[in-house]
């Protein structure tokens, strides 16, 4: 009877309509062998809480990171996951994990970044219950939050079950650039994010994970507000999960308000006080309050390179250690347990009482409601945007590829789908054990070396020169409303400055459209960042060329067409490449702002500035890199 029970179990957890299938199972199973598979479950986890806890001395609040949280929650990350945990064998439990270089594990070992602590704590927590955990680390270091954010099918997955963005040293709305794409402000730009997320097949919630290292947690505060109350909270909250996390904020107030006014740096060599518990740590040996060491360091403990892997460090620089990423990890486990215990508790009345009644009612993914903040934005309708990305890790199709139209006048193309310069160089040198390795493994120079090859991102994008020719991209049906007709090009991020051979979209990107000039074309690039998109607009141009064209079949070519040289391009233009910046340096800037171009100075006030030695620019080695196509 138990095996009948827990295969018709199992079969209600994969359903559409689980709260209908748990009904089903409270009226036709008798009482006893209903609370006796709700109470072994709920056991289970209350022993993983039990374990969780004992490593952090019972301290619980350093593991309760959660500041805000909606209602929907119940219906959705505890219905699923209560549901999952009686199943029996064959349930599964997707997390996504988005962000850039912290969430990536950078300065560390890929493997004890945050996701992998995640997974390593659930599988053993859930493995016994019979799911299989499945943490997918998808950051990219030196990645803005869009337009990625717009393409969280194929990088997240469409069977996610709980997506955890981080994004910590970015605005909620960086690389959202473009008129009329920007709506709401900051509650648009997390809106447009979360109805993306939301809107995943697999229903999944949404965490916004934040690391408050100075425990003022700017962000976490705007977030608070949003999910808390008004308009946001009111579209989202009753039928959606979403939560809020702040790893180094209120966690630690008690660890803070411990710690003595004076003591040690991260480096152990000079005095600091405050509040930042980055720059200075609350406890001397014991920066989470509780440990000298995390349980991994991800290399073996008889490795020459132990004494590098700074166990004993909350942060490194601006990125967490090892043992901040352990506390991290953690703190999202503790939140995952706990959802499913609420969940297990609740199913447990149901069970007892044999009534399928509220709270215990997930029945499926639930409408998108209408939007709250960013109504108007031409990303943030009825259907999400449409992507093709090449940059690694993703977890499925498309890739640029995918829209790459061969079958046209100008034949196969001759772009290549290569990883950036950045990306070539870093998989050039893992390629073999460095220098630094084979002659001194236990050098600081071998554990650079180590860690840089054990990470999982890559900027990957499809690339051309002029001798190329053009890129042609086709535009893909949406069965549901027919094809999009706006489509949006963007380049890969790179590290801190862009290479000068890379082209520069402003005026080194050529755009046809069924072979006419692009007539509603425009390059978007917000203040201060460097990364460019390329809009657009196919319906507009098709007006305006009084074409009556479907937009699926319309062909967009990109090439590249470089410009002579920069002294040639200062003496056409009437424009400097150089100019003094605010912190009294040489740079690039305006058209050419983040690009690796040597400047001088003159010493002359009227003219501080101009182009170095070797401004060398060969349009030979001019080459686009794009990444992604988002078409809506």
């Amino acid at each position: 009877m138990l095996r009948t029970l827990l295969l018709g179990l199992a079969a209600a957890a994969s359903a559409k309509h689980h709260g209908e299938d748990i009904a089903n199972w409270v009226r036709n199973t008798h009482v006893g062998e209903r609370n006796a598979v709700v109470g072994n479950a709920q056991r289970a986890v209350a022993a993983a809480i039990a374990s969780l806890l004992a490593y952090y001395e019972g301290d619980e609040q350093v593991l309760d990171a959660v500041t805000a949280s909606t209602p929907g929650l119940a219906r959705n990350l505890e219905a699923k996951l209560a549901s999952r945990a009686v199943s029996g064998e064959g349930a599964r439990f997707v997390v996504a994990a988005l962000g850039s270089s912290v969430t990536a594990g950078h300065d560390n070992v890929g493997s004890t970044a945050w996701p992998a602590v995640l997974e390593r704590r659930l599988k053993g927590a859930l493995g016994p219950l019979g799911i299989d955990v499945e943490v997918r680390n998808q950051a990219v270091g030196g990645r803005e939050p869009f337009p990625a954010s717009l393409c969280l099918a194929p990088i997240a997955g469409e069977d996610a079950d709980l997506v955890v963005r981080e994004w910590e040293y970015w605005s909620f709305g960086d690389g959202l650039q473009g008129e009329g794409l920007r709506k709401g402000g900051e509650s648009g730009d997390v809106e447009v994010f979360l109805r993306n997320a939301l809107g995943l097949p697999g229903a999944p919630s949404v965490f916004f994970l934040n690391l408050d290292a100075d425990g003022a947690g700017q962000k976490t505060k705007a977030l608070g507000n949003m999910f808390a109350a008004g308009p946001m909270y009111k579209a989202y909250g009753p039928n959606h999960g979403v939560a809020v996390l702040s790893a180094f904020g209120k966690t630690f107030d008690h660890l803070r308000a411990k710690a003595p006014k004076k003591r040690l740096d991260r480096s152990g060599k000079k005095e600091c006080s405050g509040r930042n518990v980055g720059d200075c740590p609350v406890g001397e040996g014991k920066p989470d309050g509780h440990h000298t060491r995390p349980l991994h360091i991800g290399i073996p403990e008889d490795d020459p390179l132990v004494p590098f892997a700074d166990p004993a460090k909350l942060f490194i620089n601006w990125h967490p250690g090892t043992l901040g990423h352990e506390v991290m990890g953690h703190q999202v486990a503790y939140a995952v347990l706990k959802a499913l215990q609420r969940g297990l508790n609740a199913l447990g009345k149901v069970a007892s009482s044999g009534e399928a009644a509220p709270p215990w009612t997930f029945a499926g993914p639930a409408p998108l409601p209408p939007a709250a903040a960013c109504a108007g934005s031409a990303l943030c309708g009825a259907h999400p945007p449409l992507c093709a990305m090449s940059t690694l890790p993703k977890a499925q199709t498309p890739d640029l590829g995918d829209w790459v139209r061969n079958g046209t006048a100008l034949g196969p193309t001759k772009w290549s789908n290569r990883p950036t310069q950045e990306a070539n160089n870093v998989a050039v040198a893992c390629a073999a054990p460095s220098k630094e390795c084979r002659n001194s493994p236990g050098s600081n120079g071998c554990w650079g070396h180590t860690r840089k090859c054990s990470y999982a991102d890559m900027k990957r994008a499809f690339s051309g020169t002029a001798a190329d020719g053009a890129l042609v991209l086709g535009f893909p049906a949406r069965p549901s409303n027919g094809a999009s007709c706006s489509l949006s090009l963007s380049e890969p991020g790179y590290a801190w400055s862009k290479p000068k051979t890379y082209a520069n979209w402003h005026m080194e990107l050529k755009v046809t459209v069924d072979g006419e000039p692009c007539r509603a074309c425009r390059v978007d690039q917000g203040q201060g960042q460097y990364l460019q998109n390329y809009h657009i607009d196919v319906k507009k141009h098709l007006e305006l060329a009084g074409s009556n064209k479907r937009c699926e079949d319309v062909d967009v070519a990109v090439s590249v067409d470089p410009i002579d040289g920069l002294e040639a391009w200062e003496a056409a233009t009437g424009k400097k490449v150089c100019q003094l910046a605010r912190n009294g340096n040489c740079e690039a800037k305006e058209d050419w702002r983040r690009y690796a171009i040597g400047c001088d100075k003159t010493g002359d006030k009227a003219d501080p500035c101009k182009l170095g030695k070797n401004p060398g620019r060969d349009p030979k080695a001019v080459a686009a890199f794009i990444t992604s196509a988002i078409a809506w």
